[in-house]
């Protein structure tokens, strides 16, 4: 099966087309969560709720995450990767205005509509990402995770200000419906004529032929625009080759991946990074507030933390794919988020503006989990396939996180306790990242 030549030019539009769609598509991967947290308060006292119900409000996110990530690749293989994403912006856009309607049951039972839409999307953009741009991995999975990146960012910066323009916290949460109907609106059109036939290709390619490579990370780019997505045909049997240096195990099936030692890996290491962003997003600022942190600053600190991430992520990924192993770069990061957490051991209130640069360096390696999870596999339904596994069990073992950190502060009265156990966590998500980033396939 081959997909018809298309002229450059037409290929070239659709490729710049597609990124936009992309982009937008991931811009709406964290605002209904970090929307929530500048105006719980508010959302408390009009309602009347509980801590343990707000509680319950931001744990609800990351267990449709987890269930979320188990289901997609089936959904995808009934309806397609289009029409379920397409399903998934819809179902953002629909769970934001309602939330902005009703009482705590409603808040509560909209969130988790929006949720398991984002839970959609999140799944299956590294390999609509890959099947789109499969020798633009890199860059496109750091413009991708980018976006998401400064998403999380506008949440955290705009709903208050929002709040006081419109003069409550409902049609605050609500705006961001606005953002999610944009991309719903660009994302059909977008991928009619790229994600449908390329995604597609490769799909009926590893079925009919057997399982093909990917391009090397350091292959030359073909002569089309380096925007395009590039056409997905059946190889010759000489490009059936994994990449030297590399190892391959057999060809995955989705009972498979949950018997390769390599899934599991990349799995834990997805998880724990999910586990220690969930944690210091959540916890980061009362940490800082008991050591004599403003509010105000705590809050400017953590969206510094979230903003760093966008730049790193445009930069590393591509660089992290022209070599055949992403273990160093996963290591630095890492370093970079320990030396971060002993800062605020040890003197939290020394440096908080450097505590929180260097905890942003290491929530970073987001980015290459993702890159990962595209290099470490050989087909596009094999990446749908490890990304909701990576995803589905990783959420499952990051929604422990901030609930026993704040145990831990709660039964020891005093934040060293569950720092320290954090940076255990850290360190063996280093060692996890460090293996998942060796150059072989499942």
């Amino acid at each position: 099966m081959s997909v018809p030549d298309q002229p450059t030019a037409t290929r070239s539009d659709a490729g710049v087309f597609m990124a936009v769609a992309v982009i937008l598509t991931a811009m709406n991967l964290r605002p209904a969560i970090t929307s929530v947290g500048p105006v719980l308060d508010r959302v408390q006292s009009t309602l009347g709720t509980s801590d343990s119900w707000a509680g319950l409000l931001t744990t609800i996110p990351v267990l449709c995450f987890a269930f979320g990530g188990l289901l997609a690749p089936a959904l995808a293989r009934r309806a397609g990767m289009r029409a379920v994403i397409w399903l998934g912006l819809g179902l953002v856009a629909v769970g934001l205005v309602l939330r902005a309607m009703g009482g705590p049951f409603v808040v509560l039972g909209a969130t988790l509509l929006a949720a398991a839409g984002i839970s959609l999307i999140a799944v299956l953009m590294p390999a609509v990402v890959k099947g789109a741009y499969p020798s633009r991995v890199g860059t496109m999975t750091g413009a991708y995770t980018a976006a998401l990146q400064f998403g999380a960012v506008l949440g955290f910066a705009l709903t208050s200000p929002l709040a006081d323009a419109f003069a409550g916290w409902r049609p605050a949460l609500a705006f961001w419906a606005v953002l999610a109907l944009i991309a719903l609106t660009v994302w059909l059109p977008a991928s009619r004529n790229t994600l449908v036939l390329q995604a597609e290709a490769a799909s009926a390619t590893s079925l009919l032929s057997g399982p093909t490579s990917p391009a090397p990370p350091n292959r030359p780019t073909s002569p089309s625009s380096p925007q395009s997505p590039q056409r997905l045909a059946p190889k010759p049997p000489h490009c059936t080759a994994n990449p030297p240096g590399s190892h391959s195990e057999q060809p995955a099936t989705a009972d498979s991946l949950f018997r390769s030692r390599l899934a599991w890996t990349i799995t834990v290491f997805f998880g724990l990074q999910a586990m220690i962003a969930f944690v210091i997003i959540g916890w980061l600022p009362q940490v800082l507030m008991d050591a004599g942190v403003s509010r105000g600053e705590s809050g400017l600190l953590l969206a510094l933390l979230s903003l760093i991430a966008v730049p790193i992520s445009l930069l590393i990924p591509p660089m992290a794919v022209r070599q055949s192993s992403q273990s160093g770069w996963i290591i630095a990061l890492g370093a970079s988020g320990l030396a971060g957490l002993t800062g605020l051991i040890t003197a939290p209130g020394a440096a908080p503006l450097l505590w929180s640069i260097l905890l942003g360096l290491g929530m970073s390696v987001f980015s290459l989990a993702l890159v990962v999870i595209a290099l470490r596999t050989r087909t596009t339904e094999v990446t749908a396939k490890l990304s909701g596994m990576a995803q589905g069990v990783g959420y499952l073992i990051a929604a422990t996180g901030p609930f026993f950190f704040g145990f831990l502060h709660e039964s020891t009265g005093d934040w060293n306790t569950p720092l320290t156990l954090l940076t255990a966590v850290l360190v063996i998500q280093i060692i996890a990242g460090a293996l998942a980033g060796r150059p072989r396939t499942v």
